[in-house]
C-alpha cells in the first residue's frame, strides 16, 4: 500500500567490517566499507539517507522511527552487503575484475577508477606516451650521473651496453617513430626532400634530435609548410607535415611548443626554426629562440632519446618516474622494474590507484576527511585528487578539469 505521509527517521551505521584486501596504511577510508552522507558518518536523522560505498564489507542499519505522538517504535535493522560487482557499466568489461580489486584496496569506488582509465587509455593497456620535453629535455637530460644511479634509471638508459639492462620490450614501444634517412633540399615541390623510415630495436641510441626532427609536424600554412606541401591543402589528412605526415599519436612529442602552433623547424634554410603562423619566415624570439637553441645544442652533445624511462605507459598512463618516485614502486628492486612492466594491467591499476588514493588524502581531503555533505562534496574530493595524479602530486594546483572529466565518466560504469 502507498504512504503519503514521510516521517523522519534516524538512520544508524552498526557493526562496520570490511573484507580482507584493504590497504590500511593507504586507503582513504580503510575502516568503512559505507558511510552516510551528512553530519555524522554512522546515524544521521532524515526523511531519507544516502549511503556511500567505498570498500567490500558488511554493515547493519539501523533504522528509527516515530509515531504520532512522537514515541520511537521498535527500530527496524537491515542487515547490508557491499559485493564485488558483476560489472562496470554495460561496456569495456574486461578489465573490470581487476579494477575492482584494486578500487576496493585503496577505497576509490571502481566506477570513478573505471572513468579514469576510460580518460587516460581509453581502456588500451599498450597505450605508450613518450614526453619528449617535459620528461626527457626538461629531466632527465639534467639528471647528474650521481642521480641516474641513485634513482636507479641507468639500468634503464640508452645507449643499451652495461650496465644498462634495456630488452627488446623496453625498446619496441619507440618503433612508432620514424627517423630521416635522407634530406635532398634540390628536390622541386610537389616532390618531398625527405625519405623516412620506422624505428627498429637494433637503432641505438636514436638522438632526442632525431625524434624531433622527423616526427613533429608543420602548422598548416606556415613558411615550412607551404615550402613542401603545395599538393596538401590545410583541412585535408595531411594537415600538418614535416618530414612526415603529423598525426594525433605524435602532436605531443614536443609536449608545450608545437601544440601551441609555437615552433616549427625548416631544415633547408640552415637548421632555422621559424615560430607563430605567419606565412613568411618569422624567426623565433624569446623562450622559442631559447628552445630551438636548446635543441641544436642537444645535437651536439649527442643526447640519447630516453624513450623508456621519459613515457608513460598503460591502463592510467602511468609515468615511469611516476610509479617509481610516487606510486610505491621503489620498493622493488631497481633491477626488476623494467619500463615493459607498466604494460601489465595489474601492475598499473595496482600503483596507480594507490597514487589516487595518496592524491585524495594528501591534497584534497585535508583536515576535514570525513563526513561528507552530499555525494556531490564527494565527488568534488575525487575530483580533486584525480586533478593532482594528472599534474603531480607535488604541483601547486592541480588539473581539476581533469579530475571533473574523469568523474563525468564515471557514470557510464554504474556498478552492476
Amino acid at each position: 500500500r502507498q504512504c503519503d505521509n514521510q516521517v523522519e527517521a534516524r538512520w544508524e551505521i552498526q557493526e562496520l567490517s570490511v573484507a580482507p584486501g584493504v590497504d590500511m596504511e593507504k586507503a582513504i577510508y580503510p575502516d568503512h566499507p559505507l558511510f552516510l552522507y551528512g553530519d555524522n558518518l554512522t546515524e544521521r536523522v532524515a526523511h531519507s539517507g544516502r549511503l556511500q560505498t567505498v570498500h567490500l564489507g558488511h554493515a547493519k542499519l539501523k533504522v528509527t522511527v516515530a509515531d504520532s505522538q512522537g514515541i520511537e517504535v521498535e527500530p527496524l535493522i537491515l542487515g547490508i552487503s557491499v559485493g564485488k560487482p558483476t560489472a562496470l557499466g554495460v561496456e569495456h568489461n574486461g578489465f573490470d575484475g581487476i579494477i575492482a580489486e584494486v578500487a576496493h584496496q585503496f577505497g576509490i569506488p571502481p566506477q570513478y577508477l573505471k572513468g579514469q582509465v576510460h580518460q587516460e587509455s581509453s581502456f588500451n593497456p599498450n597505450a605508450y606516451r613518450y614526453e619528449m620535453r617535459r620528461w626527457d629535455a626538461d629531466w632527465a637530460a639534467m639528471w647528474s650521473e650521481r642521480e641516474w644511479k641513485r634513482k636507479g634509471y641507468f639500468l634503464f638508459r640508452f645507449p643499451r651496453k652495461p650496465p644498462s639492462i634495456l630488452t627488446d620490450q623496453d625498446v619496441a614501444p619507440r618503433n612508432q617513430f620514424e627517423v630521416i634517412t635522407e634530406f635532398n633540399d634540390k628536390l622541386v615541390p610537389p616532390n618531398w626532400p625527405y625519405a623516412t623510415r620506422y624505428l627498429t630495436i637494433q637503432d641505438d641510441p636514436v638522438l632526442l634530435w632525431d625524434l624531433y626532427e622527423a616526427n613533429e609536424g608543420w602548422p598548416c600554412d606556415t613558411y615550412s609548410w607551404n615550402q613542401y606541401n603545395q599538393r596538401f591543402p590545410c583541412g585535408s589528412i595531411f594537415e600538418r607535415r614535416g618530414p612526415t605526415y603529423y598525426n594525433s599519436n605524435k602532436r605531443w612529442l614536443w609536449y608545450g611548443v608545437e601544440e601551441l602552433d609555437f615552433m616549427n623547424f625548416h631544415r633547408a634554410s640552415g637548421y632555422e626554426f621559424w615560430c607563430g603562423k605567419s606565412k613568411e619566415p618569422v624567426p623565433c624570439s624569446g623562450e622559442a629562440a631559447s628552445e630551438g637553441r636548446w635543441l641544436l645544442h642537444l645535437k651536439r652533445k649527442q643526447w640519447a632519446a630516453q624513450t623508456a624511462v621519459a613515457a608513460s605507459y598503460g591502463l592510467l598512463q602511468l609515468g615511469y618516474t611516476t610509479a617509481v618516485e610516487e606510486c610505491g614502486w621503489n620498493k622493488e628492486p631497481a633491477e626488476t622494474r623494467h619500463p615493459f612492466s607498466l604494460f601489465d594491467p595489474k601492475l598499473n591499476l595496482l600503483l596507480g590507484g594507490r597514487y589516487d588514493a595518496r592524491c585524495v588524502r594528501e591534497r584534497a581531503m585535508g583536515a576535514a576527511a570525513l563526513p561528507m555533505a552530499d555525494k556531490a562534496a564527494f565527488e568534488n574530493t575525487l575530483a580533486k585528487g584525480f586533478g593532482y595524479f594528472n599534474a603531480g602530486i607535488s604541483s601547486e594546483h592541480g588539473n581539476f578539469q581533469y579530475g571533473q572529466a574523469v568523474v563525468e565518466k564515471a557514470k557510464l560504469y554504474v556498478p552492476r
